[in-house]
């Protein structure tokens, strides 16, 4: 891919290391979260709906770590 600002099928940002070299944190965290998920033996009928929870988490993981 030669343009690593933006995804060809929806254009929004697909960075997720940033130019100081560091991860975007909450991508990070929502890959963990979905590693997990998946290596439990899950099984997924709606990968739509397994990100959003996986960002969601990631999200609060990032809320409790940041009091």
């Amino acid at each position: 891919m030669d343009n690593i600002e933006s995804t060809p099928k929806r254009g929004r940002p697909a960075k997720t290391i940033e130019d100081n070299n560091a991860t975007n944190r909450r991508n990070e965290v929502a890959l963990s979260v979905l590693s997990a998920a998946v290596s439990s033996g899950v099984t997924v009928t709606d990968s739509k709906a397994l990100i959003k929870w996986c960002f969601a988490m990631a999200d609060q993981f990032i809320e409790i770590a940041d009091e």
